[in-house]
């Protein structure tokens, strides 16, 4: 049952759902790169904030950060929230906590992932200049066992 509640909690990545301002017509195919290391980019979005080899340990804390990159030639609104936050064990939901920071004015403070509603901001929006990087901070916070 939990390794369901895993599967449906890696869609997490999903989960950090990015928003952003609409495109002129000329611009290019994409206007946001990803990364989780702030140095290798992709225009792909990440499949899950947490690697599909992360498994959760009783009492175990996992981190990962995940970085936007704007790539166009003009500034680009931006904004950070976690979505489809999925788990089908109500008890380990209620115990399974996330937290999560933009390093800056945003956050989540550590929340049982039960109590998440989705679409809850994680990093508000910021507008962010030619080739300027946004980072948010996940972690995750497994019960003891």
């Amino acid at each position: 049952m939990i390794r369901r509640t895993l599967a449906g909690l890696a869609a997490l990545a999903t989960t950090v759902g990015l928003l952003v301002a609409a495109a002129p017509a000329q611009a290019a195919p994409h206007a946001l790169e990803f990364s989780t290391d702030g140095v290798t980019w992709s225009a792909t979005p990440l499949g899950s904030i947490f690697g599909t080899d992360f498994r959760y340990v009783p009492g175990d804390t996992e981190s990962s950060t995940i970085y936007v990159r704007n790539v166009r030639a003009v500034p680009t609104s931006v904004m950070m929230a976690i979505t489809d936050v999925t788990y089908d064990d109500t008890e380990f939901g209620t115990a399974l906590s996330i937290a999560a920071t933009d390093f800056a004015s945003g956050g989540l403070p550590a929340t049982s992932i039960g109590a998440v509603p989705a679409c809850t901001v994680i990093a508000p929006r910021r507008d962010l200049g030619p080739g300027r990087a946004l980072g948010c901070d996940s972690t995750s916070r497994s019960p003891p066992g």
